[in-house]
């Protein structure tokens, strides 16, 4: 399992971006076939003039693009009123302080140059260049999830979640099928050409006796696989050629073909009856095929915290009520007129008490 792990120590995905997520959380969703892991967005600090800075997108989470990140934001700094609300939420108007207070610019320079670059405009150079990222991150799709699903069509011909240790075994054992099969059908063709080239040698010699044979007799066929004791199979080739194929000249080509074939043949026959010789053969044509098609992991793996989006609470005047049977509510605003609130029977007005959302609230029980 640690050799699987080191191999393939987790997906890479085409736009590249960060997988965030432990190894032992990966290790898992290689075993059971199934999982989400969190892949950020990759990004650099570009150091400007007087001090200003900006921070730029370079790679982006699988099924993330730049025009969904700049959505996102012109949802949050222009949020609409939710269906069935009145008015904006606490939670709205918050979170849209929290973004324009430090965002100033969101740009899409994306292009031929660069096919991602999305670029942040902090509102102050002073800002804290991690927390600004981390604003971004917990609140659009910078930072998102990517689930994982094995599933594969196995033997059997079924879909099934499977993990990947097991997916790969059964791959390897399709591959040795296919080769078998590949080689099967390249030996069959091998022996079929390698019997004609021999009937053409077997006559070779004696063209004037084939050209005398064909013109003279009744059934030429029969004729030529008595007198050359040819097959079926070589005497219709014979009859199917040129007889300019037979020439002098001709005997050198089959020569060179046959030995050919005849060395392939063998080392056909030699894969087909000896398995560790088809195991190094897929073994070079895997290797061949990482030569040509690979390339260089493009997601890093490198374990991070999550970013977390924190609601800040909105700073604004609120009155806490408190009943004399120990009930708390909050009312917006102050200066209200203590006489208007209303309570259950029995329970009456213990206090009023005038503050901020932001301030802290200490509670006392008598026991």
């Amino acid at each position: 399992h640690a050799d699987l792990m080191r191999i393939m120590p987790g997906p890479d995905f085409p736009g590249g971006g960060q997988i965030i997520t432990p190894a032992s959380a990966i290790s898992d969703m290689y075993d059971g076939g199934r999982g989400s892991m969190k892949v950020r967005a990759r990004w650099k600090i570009e150091e400007m003039a007087r001090g200003q800075w900006q921070a730029v997108v370079y790679e982006l989470p699988p099924g993330v693009s730049s025009q969904k990140v700049a959505e996102e934001i012109e949802e949050l700094t222009n949020p609409k009123v939710k269906l069935g609300k009145k008015a904006l939420t606490p939670e709205q108007i918050s979170l849209k302080q929290v973004i324009l207070n430090q965002l100033d610019t969101i740009r899409d320079e994306s292009g031929r140059a660069a096919p991602v670059r999305l670029v942040f405009e902090p509102k102050s150079k002073n800002q804290d260049q991690t927390e600004f990222m981390h604003m971004l991150l917990a609140h659009t799709s910078l930072e998102t999830s990517a689930s994982i699903n094995l599933v594969m069509i196995g033997g059997d011909g079924k879909p099934q979640q499977k993990g990947l240790r097991q997916i790969l075994q059964e791959w390897i054992a399709f591959r040795f099928e296919t080769v078998t099969r590949r080689s099967q059908y390249r030996l069959r063709k091998v022996d079929d050409r390698i019997h004609i080239l021999e009937g053409r040698q077997a006559v070779l010699l004696n063209i004037d006796e084939v050209i005398r044979i064909i013109r003279a007799a009744d059934d030429p066929k029969a004729d030529l696989i008595k007198a050359f004791s040819l097959s079926e199979r070589q005497a219709e080739d014979i009859l199917e050629i040129r007889l300019r194929q037979l020439a002098k000249l001709e005997a050198i080509k089959i020569e060179q073909e046959l030995e050919q074939l005849r060395k392939e043949r063998a080392g056909l026959a030699d894969m087909l009856d000896n398995p560790a010789t088809m195991k190094r053969a897929i073994i070079r044509e895997i290797e061949a095929d990482q030569k040509q098609f690979g390339d260089t992991r493009r997601t890093v793996i490198e374990e991070a915290q999550r970013a977390v989006a924190e609601q800040k609470v909105l700073d604004e005047p609120v009155t806490v009520i408190i009943s004399e049977k120990g009930w708390v509510r909050a009312r917006t605003g102050i200066g209200h007129d203590v006489n208007q609130f209303t309570f259950k029977a029995g329970d009456a007005m213990y206090g009023a008490f005038e503050c901020r959302t932001v301030d802290q609230l200490l509670v006392f029980g008598s026991n």
